[in-house]
């Protein structure tokens, strides 16, 4: 493993602590809402806008948006909010592909961020699928805000 997988591993670790939306523990569990996942055939029902708010390290949270094409590219837009000062949006391109398991995963330029695609968006997932942070009650995401026309 070199050095810089080795530093996205412990930044990836630190980031899924904070940030994300909690999820209401004080409704029983057959209540909580179940998200049904899109078809990655069905490019008509995943790609679109995505915005919304990922963890951090070194700062508050990471304001997002992603833009999911049917020809498999992506473009990724963050801005870092609260602790870092002075640092503007970036924006990386790149390809992403749909893994065996059913889950969206972007390429290096985008972290390898993996993500389980439903009907109102993108549910923020570990390498090993399962959502983070897990034990703390919490699911990283983003909404799906907006389409356009594929091909575009």
């Amino acid at each position: 493993m070199n050095i810089k997988s080795y530093h996205f591993i412990l930044l990836a670790l630190a980031l899924f602590q904070t940030a994300c939306t909690p999820e209401s523990s004080s409704r029983p569990q057959a209540e909580r809402e179940v998200l049904s996942a899109v078809a990655a055939k069905d490019s008509a029902s995943w790609v679109g806008i995505y915005r919304g708010e990922l963890p951090c390290a070194d700062c508050d949270y990471i304001e997002a948006t992603i833009v999911l094409r049917d020809n498999l590219h992506y473009s990724l837009t963050t801005r870092h909010v609260g602790r870092v000062a002075g640092v503007l949006p970036s924006e990386k391109r790149g390809t992403f592909h749909w893994r065996d398991d059913g889950l969206l995963q972007l390429d290096a330029a985008g972290d390898n961020m993996v993500f389980f695609a439903h009907e109102k968006g993108l549910q923020m997932r570990g390498n090993d699928g399962k959502a983070y942070p897990g034990s703390k009650g919490k699911i990283c995401g983003l909404a799906k805000t907006g389409s356009f026309v594929p091909g575009q």
